[in-house]
């Protein structure tokens, strides 16, 4: 599906400032911009519903995340990473009213060139599988630009998501030359 001009350059503008602030190490500014981009994805994908913003988001990370995660990571559920975003966006932290009430594991990230097997290591020598899960920055960040690229390619055997694409399209924030 061809994006329109203006939505599909803010879709890449996020994507910039992602890979921006991961490149600088800006780590947390790094996830709160993905957990941003993914919950307008799963807006868009949802129609532009304003209910139900948690089903929304596990079903978006269900249907374009998940499957483009490395197998390393199929311990992380869609719950664990709304969870992640919930505690990301709402208190700059990793806890998450999910992950206290132990219905979702609290994600662990690692960045750079750290390896997420010595993180999954360090969590199974703690004794913390059940409640924790390992995930790299940069996975998370290559699933969501493979699920971006799934999503809206989707759309050409889904009249109702293009549908969706192209309403989004329309109220998208557009640049006015001043």
């Amino acid at each position: 599906m061809q994006l329109a001009e203006v939505h599909s350059k803010n879709l890449n503008e996020m994507l910039f400032a992602i890979g921006d602030c991961l490149k600088a190490e800006r780590q947390i500014p790094a996830l709160v911009l993905m957990y941003s981009f993914i919950d307008s994805l799963s807006w868009v994908a949802s129609g532009q519903s304003t209910a139900d913003v948690r089903g929304r988001f596990e079903g978006w990370i269900s249907r374009w995340l998940l499957p483009n995660l490395p197998s390393s990571n199929h311990q992380v559920t869609a719950t664990d990473l709304y969870a992640a975003r919930c505690a990301i966006l709402h208190s700059g932290t990793g806890v998450s009213d999910l992950s206290k009430s132990k219905r979702a594991k609290r994600i662990l990230y690692a960045w750079g060139d750290a390896s997420t097997e010595a993180l999954e290591h360090t969590i199974a020598a703690q004794g913390m599988a059940h409640e924790h899960a390992a995930l790299h920055c940069k996975a998370l960040f290559a699933a969501i630009r493979k699920g971006l690229e799934d999503f809206v390619a989707s759309a050409d055997q889904d009249p109702q998501l293009a549908k969706r694409l192209q309403t989004a399209s329309i109220v998208q924030y557009t640049y006015v030359p001043m």
